[in-house]
């Protein structure tokens, strides 16, 4: 759905409008769960990824495979790109051909290349490295069409996506490193980049894209505190992912004790890849150009969590750097002195081994994840339990598994032709276990680990505070918080429904057996115990287990005589 009209083509990147009209709304369809932040805004201006999406609709609509080839396709011409960026800054040598090829099977860009949403940064890391290469064309031919085609082409970039940034990153270390001339005139050369970046930024702002109130996008722009704390949180797990190409997207299901292992672990590694290979690392142009482009590319990435698929412009100094180092460890030519540190040795070989022959495995697994949870957003929105799937019914999901799921299941169901319901509500995360206790007409929730878990602050970043009282009015619900955990997040909430919990128009449903199940509210004053629901198991194991099981069947005299709902559907 499109929330709210901005200056985008269609709206493709526009989720949440940022209006507090506009998040109830989307928090009785079920596109929001009822925590969200009154002014949650998420919108993105990608008008040229946005016609590539128009161009699938209009040449093969109904052909998903095609809609991934033309992403393949994207991807095969940014390895050629990058592939030119390489010999540009290190020449034909055998590092152009080692970087090329762990920048191509790096398992960190599978999600990028299978998830046809992720399109925009192939786009807009296409046109950032052609700008690249285009102002490296005007500094060694010195013909001014480079450098206007080198601007044009930059501003393409940030309209495919804000990740495009990063080009900055790549053209300061240019400038630092490459280039030619006293430091002020390989400076002043990138001034016209750094003018067109604060002019896109300001008209950004002011058409009202960007990102505010949550804690997953952090938009250094409208929230420059809140994305300076998250980017000490991220970097080290994004450089983790980087320096081991292992995927860290399911690191945002990590929770307190392991967070903080999963935090430290990274910090450990980055100090050890850095003592280990200090020597290399600024060793010749190439391996600082790398190094720096790298560096200063976590910057922008920062701002949308530690998935590996934000990495794209990361790992194009990130795989180069690694170039540099097995070419001085593991290739060098006969000339060069063979390396006698025996750590250096080892720490080469066990690069290699995981970027080398592990990480093309990794791509593969990377994609298949991603169609199992691609499968699970199916599964979960067309196999309700069939006496919940009926028009105009309120359903209120108890403990699902990962309330971001729900966002979609208007949208599935209307696209399955099946029925919609009146009102969806995900009352409360199932990645902790919960108590649920009725109190006359209405259900006392009791989180182990307290709600706004994970991927749920998403719609919630924790500088926008909770209260004990704190109330959400919905067309059909309302949710009191009647107990906060320590640091601040609601632990019991008091769920009431506008006819009371025995309304049939309400469809309670739990997260069980890899599937929702029909959920009968326990009696006055009892209390049901559901156990924790681990996501990152369900995202696995639980679409290939849902494909198994039959699409649920109405039973037409049931539902003839069951009680009929008015309400509208969503």
């Amino acid at each position: 759905p499109r929330h709210g009209e901005d200056a985008s083509l269609f709206g493709l990147f526009s989720f949440i409008a940022g209006t507090p009209e506009q998040t109830a709304a989307s928090i009785d369809t079920g596109y929001l769960p009822w925590w969200s932040a009154p002014e949650l805004k998420v919108r993105f201006l990608r008008p040229v990824a946005e016609l590539t999406h128009a161009l699938d609709y209009t040449l093969w609509p109904e052909e998903p495979a095609l809609m991934h080839l033309h992403s393949v396709l994207w991807f095969a011409l940014l390895v050629y790109l990058v592939a030119r960026l390489y010999t540009s800054v290190a020449g034909q040598t055998t590092l152009r051909g080692v970087a090329t090829y762990l920048f191509a099977v790096s398992a960190l860009h599978g999600t990028t290349v299978g998830w046809i949403a992720s399109r925009n940064s192939l786009i807009a890391a296409c046109l950032g490295v052609t700008a690249l290469l285009f102002y490296d064309a005007w500094r060694k031919r010195g013909a001014a069409g480079y450098l206007l085609a080198a601007l044009v082409v930059f501003v393409a970039a940030l309209l495919g996506a804000e990740a495009a940034a990063a080009t900055l990153a790549y053209l300061a270390a240019y400038a630092l490193f490459i280039d030619t001339g006293s430091l002020q005139s390989r400076v002043l050369r990138t001034l016209p980049f750094g003018v067109l970046f604060i002019i896109y930024r300001l008209a950004y702002d002011a058409l009202g894209f960007g990102a505010y109130a949550s804690g997953l996008y952090l938009d250094p722009g409208s929230e420059p505190v809140a994305f300076l704390r998250g980017f000490i949180d991220r970097a080290p797990i994004l450089l983790l992912a980087q320096i081991t190409g292992m995927a860290t997207s399911l690191s945002i299901f990590a929770k307190g004790a392991d967070l903080r292992a999963l935090w430290l672990t990274a910090m450990i590694v980055v100090s050890a890849f850095v003592l280990l290979f200090r020597g290399q690392l600024l060793e010749g142009r190439p391996a600082r150009f790398f190094l720096t482009g790298a560096l200063l590319s976590l910057l922008p990435v920062g701002a949308a969590g530690t998935d590996e698929r934000t990495l794209i412009f990361v790992s194009i100094g990130g795989y180069g750097l690694l170039a540099v180092l097995l070419c001085r460890h593991l290739f060098a030519p006969p000339e060069v002195p063979a390396e006698r540190s025996w750590a250096k040795k080892g720490g080469s070989y066990g690069l290699a081994l995981l970027h080398v022959y592990v990480a093309p495995l990794l791509f593969l697994v990377n994609i298949n994840g991603l169609a199992r949870f691609t499968q699970l957003f199916t599964d979960q929105a067309t196999r309700l339990p069939a006496d919940a799937a009926a028009e105009g019914k309120t359903l209120v999901l108890i403990n699902s598994p990962a309330p971001q799921l729900t966002m979609s299941f208007a949208s599935i169901r209307a696209l399955n032709g099946l029925p919609l319901p009146a009102a969806s509500y995900s009352l409360a995360s199932g990645n902790t276990n919960l108590k649920v206790t009725r109190q006359a007409d209405r259900l006392l929730i009791e989180a182990q680990d307290g709600f706004v878990l994970d991927y749920d602050v998403l719609f919630r970043g924790d500088r926008i505070p909770f209260k004990v009282g704190d109330t959400v009015k919905l067309k059909h619900m309302t949710a009191v918080v009647e107990r906060l955990t320590q640091d601040g997040r609601p632990e019991a909430v008091a769920f009431e429904f506008d006819n009371g919990l025995d309304d049939p128009c309400l469809a309670f449903l739990i997260w069980e057996n890899n599937g929702y199940q029909r959920f009968v509210p326990p009696a006055e004053g009892q209390t049901a115990a559901l156990e924790r629901q681990d996501p990152i198991k369900i995202a696995w194991a639980g679409a290939s287990k849902a494909q198994a099981q039959p699409a649920p069947v109405v039973d037409q005299a049931e539902a003839a005589n069951a009680p009929q709902c008015k309400r509208s559907g969503s």
